[in-house]
């Protein structure tokens, strides 16, 4: 039997004898929990949770202020104003791009692309409660809330959930544009 194949039965049989107390799930890997748990996967949708008439506002009150907020806070290009930051038809927001670029481009620059210079992805509370978060363990485990709420999920434990990929762990989520315009095919943030 190889290596890997022990590794794996092994796996198995810790899986099905022990019950995943918070010791346990704070040491495995991310990959590991990924396989165990159920992170998103689904494309959030793009939507201005700050109001369409507070993001447009924004916009034009600092066109260059909105742009850089846009291209470099993933809370603020993905969450508070998505669909203002990608779908707004502007020449100065669009920058020559047409709104699927645009949006592809985000995804990468700060969900996906790994960099030593600019860690983006990253979970805002500890290992211990974003794992707990996952497994809905303790706290979690009598409430609705998951990782596939992404308003919550992706500014709590974005790492974890599945939201972006670290050096760890690679994002569980397929991002689409075209999904995350449509309410019938994203995942609804709340």
């Amino acid at each position: 039997m190889s290596g890997l194949r022990i590794f794996a039965f092994a796996l198995s049989i810790l899986q099905l004898t022990c019950a995943f107390d918070a010791t346990l799930l704070g040491s495995m890997p991310y990959a590991l929990i990924h396989r165990q748990f159920a992170p998103a996967k689904t494309t959030p949708c793009c939507m201005d949770m700050l109001g369409s008439g507070v993001c447009r506002s924004l916009y034009q009150r600092n066109q260059e202020g909105f742009v850089v907020a846009c291209r470099q806070n993933a809370d603020f290009s993905f969450l508070q104003c998505c669909n203002t930051c990608h779908f707004y038809e502007d020449e100065p927001l669009m920058r020559g791009r047409n709104s699927t670029e645009l949006y592809n481009l985000d995804v990468y620059n700060l969900l996906l692309h790994v960099s030593e210079e600019h860690e983006n992805c990253f979970d805002r509370h500890s290992s211990h409660f974003c794992r707990t978060f996952l497994a809905k363990e303790e706290r979690w485990s009598q409430r609705q809330v998951t990782c596939t709420h992404a308003a919550l999920a992706f500014r709590i434990c974005r790492k974890t959930c599945g939201y972006c990929s670290s050096w760890s762990s690679l994002a569980t989520v397929e991002y689409d544009s075209s999904k995350a315009k449509d309410m019938k095919q994203c995942s609804k943030l709340f």
